[in-house]
């Protein structure tokens, strides 16, 4: 992979002082610099997997992940997403 993935797919949760806990995969991520907001979105894959399917539901997570940014931030573009678009 060309860049580092930082958070992204990484386990976020918590352990509270009763001992319960909550635990997710950060599958949908917005890591903001200084310069850019960086989006990473991504899925699961299974033997019951239809791969195009697949990619085309990460880029919709993507998509959605931006256009709540476009709310704050103004127009973003996702043009590295669309460019690995097989």
């Amino acid at each position: 992979e060309p860049v580092r993935r930082h958070l992204y797919t990484g386990s976020l949760g918590y352990v509270d002082w009763r001992g319960d806990a909550d635990w997710n995969i950060a599958i949908r991520t917005a890591i903001a610099t200084p310069a850019a907001v960086h989006v990473a979105a991504g899925g699961g894959i299974t033997a019951d997997s239809d791969p195009d399917a697949e990619f085309r539901e990460t880029l919709h997570k993507a998509e959605g992940l931006a256009r709540a940014l476009e709310s704050v931030l103004g127009p973003v573009t996702l043009a590295a997403a669309m460019a690995a678009t097989p």
